[in-house]
């Protein structure tokens, strides 16, 4: 093989594993670790306990066994507090939780913070459950 032929050929392969690099590194800084909280539904609420909210916590997902989908908690700084079901509103699809919001990986679907679509097929919001934080307790109302 020329000299030439085999710098291209280097260039190429090096141009492809760069970019393969950046794509994967975008896609795993928007993955986020959260917390999960394991939680129990009594007379449809769930207490989360604020002394397990750690201070730099900004969500945290609620698991409960009676419960068909986690719930996302967005924690916010005015005690403003919102939770949602975990559940696409496209075709019921389990949704992933990102540092922007949550994902249907079934089609795409992109809901932001506040529950609202970013990107299609869905067209509706995500489900908002009623949440109040008193008495040392974030209460989310599962009804």
């Amino acid at each position: 093989m020329s000299d030439r032929r085999k710098f291209i050929k280097d260039s190429c392969t090096a141009c492809v594993g760069l970019l393969a690099f950046t794509s994967l590194s975008s896609l795993l800084s928007s993955c986020v670790s959260l917390p999960v909280h394991s939680a129990t539904v009594t007379n449809n609420l769930i207490q989360v306990p604020l002394e397990s909210i750690l201070p730099d916590e900004q969500m945290k997902i609620i698991r409960s066994k009676s419960l068909a989908y986690d719930i996302l908690l967005v924690l916010k700084k005015d005690k403003k507090h919102l939770s949602f079901l975990m559940k696409c509103t496209h075709q019921d699809n389990i949704l992933v939780a990102t540092k922007q919001g949550m994902v249907c990986n079934l089609h795409g679907s992109h809901f932001d913070l506040n529950g609202d679509v970013k990107n299609g097929p869905a067209s509706k919001p995500l489900q908002r459950l009623k949440t109040i934080e008193e008495n040392n307790y974030i209460n989310i109302y599962t009804a």
